[in-house]
């Protein structure tokens, strides 16, 4: 399998890989937004994508970690907009 070496391109699969994190833990998601706790109730699976992410990407790119971050506060805040909580008021 070739590794990922296009920043867009490894950019989309970690919003690809978040945003499956987020649709298949809605209810932690959404709680975690709420209680601003949202890393800590979905640490396992961020993890875990962020281990698959990391497993296809190269690491020839700079601030290749930083690209699955960045998709999980893009992904946080696309998908909390419309929820009511502590962190944007």
């Amino acid at each position: 399998m070739n590794l990922i070496s296009d920043r867009d391109v490894a950019k989309k699969f970690a919003q690809k890989i978040v945003s499956e994190i987020v649709f298949y833990n809605q209810d932690k998601a959404i709680e975690g937004i709420i209680n601003d706790n949202f890393f800590d109730l979905l640490h396992n699976e961020i993890e875990e994508g962020r281990n698959i992410y990391l497993s296809r990407v190269s690491s020839n790119l700079s601030n290749v970690e930083n690209l699955y971050d960045l998709a999980i506060v893009e992904i946080i805040m696309e998908h909390g907009r419309n929820i009511r909580s502590k962190i944007w008021r």
